[in-house]
């Protein structure tokens, strides 16, 4: 199993692929980090998913890095 991305090594301009646990998201989605002023962020069909949300330990579960 692959492991999630770590919250330490993701910074504005990477990228991030998905797993199937979003509703927002389709899986395998290849997203690029944004930032603004609530935090780190990607697309999604809401408008934005913060990564606040995805944080378990040090990792953002269901997020992986490319």
């Amino acid at each position: 199993m692959r492991a999630f991305a770590k919250v330490s090594a993701v910074k504005a301009g990477d990228f991030l692929r998905t797993d199937g646990g979003f509703t927002c998201m389709r899986r395998n989605a290849h997203k690029m980090v944004c930032e603004d002023i609530n935090g780190l962020f990607i697309s999604c069909s809401s408008g934005a998913h913060y990564l606040n949300g995805q944080v378990e330990g040090e990792e953002y579960v269901g997020l992986y890095k490319d």
